[in-house]
């Protein structure tokens, strides 16, 4: 892990928790700027404390150019989530976990910069809020201090939720 890599993880901790999902990255792996990020109204973050010395995978992740790109990427990593639990890979689960952070935060982004009518932008909001919910719900049970709680984890148990939410995205956003 390179310094930088590492100080855009632990000064957003120091001060405060980590943002979305896993930890503040300002950059793309490139070194370029991440492409526009909008807060998902800021009531999302969370400090699940110390994760060890595993990686997020945000060495993998760059910022989609377009909202159906990143629609894609989405859905890409929700397979892999899928998978990965199934697999009983809990690191890789979480590593795909924390990428869809910062995906959603490009997603809202996405979605303002097509200057949609305000209908559709509370709906893909309320989408794209339904889906951080339950990858939320999935990290915690990552992260939690009950070993079973995370053994049992399962993506079936939230992807009735999220398939809705990304149908819905698909119907909003043509």
């Amino acid at each position: 892990m390179s310094i930088n890599r590492l100080l855009s993880c632990v000064v957003p901790l120091a001060f405060g928790g980590l943002s979305l999902l896993g930890c503040s990255q300002t950059t793309t792996p490139s070194g370029a700027p991440p492409a526009k990020v909008v807060q998902a109204d800021g009531d999302h973050d969370h400090d699940h404390g110390d994760h060890g010395d595993h990686e997020h995978g945000h060495e993998d992740y760059e910022s989609p150019n377009t909202f159906s790109a990143g629609l894609a990427e989405l859905e890409k990593i929700c397979q892999g989530v899928k998978e990965e639990l199934a697999e009983g890979d809990r690191d890789e689960a979480d590593a795909k976990v924390h990428m869809v952070g910062h995906l959603i935060d490009d997603l809202h982004g996405l979605v303002a910069d097509g200057k949609p009518s305000p209908e559709v932008l509370a709906g893909a909001k309320k989408a794209l809020d339904d889906i951080f919910d339950c990858f939320d719900k999935m990290d915690t049970a990552l992260h939690s201090a009950d070993e079973e709680v995370a053994k049992k984890l399962d993506y079936a148990e939230h992807a009735p939720a999220i398939e809705a939410a990304i149908q819905k995205l698909k119907e909003l956003v043509k």
